[in-house]
């Protein structure tokens, strides 16, 4: 029986389809168990933040805003929820049942891909249900869903991804909080998410454009509205790159045992 668990674990030319599978299910099922605070939470704070800033541009009649904020706050929200669903591998670590994930003769490539498929879920929930309810205060009726979906699909990976790495890396709750509060948290609002990047002075514009998420956003903005402040076969680019980057670091990790094997 041994014998075959390792054959299984060494193979690389076979996918655990059956093993991947129930993996997923397991990490779907484990945030709808706590509905309100996976998903319900996420969407509340949001649509607080949306309904605020709605406020402040329909008083200034400025529908353009109001429609760019909208289309920022949408990506935001998926790519937030993917990255706190898989973030989550820190629990399994403190709490001690990471073995439960690490025992199953199931190959890195077979558990990265379970822990991604279940935090698009989650994010496509969250987006799906933010969307309809700003329907109600405006009409984004998508330019090109192909293009959206790209940007959106692909965001949600590299946040996914980077959510194992944040995982694996911390020890600790607090040191998960450290790089989601001073990394994630602050690339994501300077990346004009909340406004176009005409709004910012000159002398602070570069902290736009050396942040890849601008990108991503703009790229989003411009399969939803059908323009955007930036050449869209870069945004194209860029947001190919990061999770062809990012997913080679993590598999490489997590198969070394980095910060999960200790």
């Amino acid at each position: 029986m041994k014998d075959l668990i390792d054959e299984k674990l060494t193979n690389t030319e076979c996918f655990n389809w059956q093993g991947a599978y129930t993996l997923f299910l397991r990490e779907t099922a484990r945030f709808l168990k706590v509905f309100n605070q996976t998903i319900l939470s996420t969407v509340v704070s949001s649509l607080t933040l949306f309904a605020v800033l709605f406020i402040i541009h329909k008083y200034n009649n400025n529908k353009e805003i109001i429609n760019l904020t909208a289309c920022g706050l949408l990506l935001r929200i998926g790519l937030i929820s993917s990255f706190d669903n898989t973030s989550s591998v820190i629990i399994s670590k403190v709490l001690g049942y990471i073995t439960d994930i690490l025992f199953p003769p199931l190959s890195a490539r077979e558990i990265l891909s379970a822990f991604i498929l279940a935090a698009l879920i989650r994010a496509l929930i969250s987006f799906s249900i933010f969307y309809i309810c700003i329907l109600f205060f405006c009409n984004i009726s998508f330019y090109s869903v192909l293009t959206a979906s790209y940007f959106f699909f692909l965001g949600c990976i590299s946040f996914a991804i980077l959510g194992i790495l944040t995982g694996i890396m911390s020890d600790t709750f607090e040191e998960s909080s450290v790089i989601s509060s001073y990394i994630i948290q602050p690339a994501s609002l300077l990346s004009c998410t909340l406004y176009p990047i005409t709004s910012m002075p000159d002398k602070i514009k570069f902290l736009a454009y050396y942040n890849p998420l601008f990108y991503l956003n703009e790229g989003f903005r411009y399969g939803c509205l059908g323009h955007c402040h930036a050449n869209i076969k870069t945004c194209i680019i860029i947001t190919l790159i990061l999770p062809i980057i990012l997913l080679p670091i993590v598999h490489i990790a997590w198969n070394k045992g980095y910060g999960i094997k200790n």
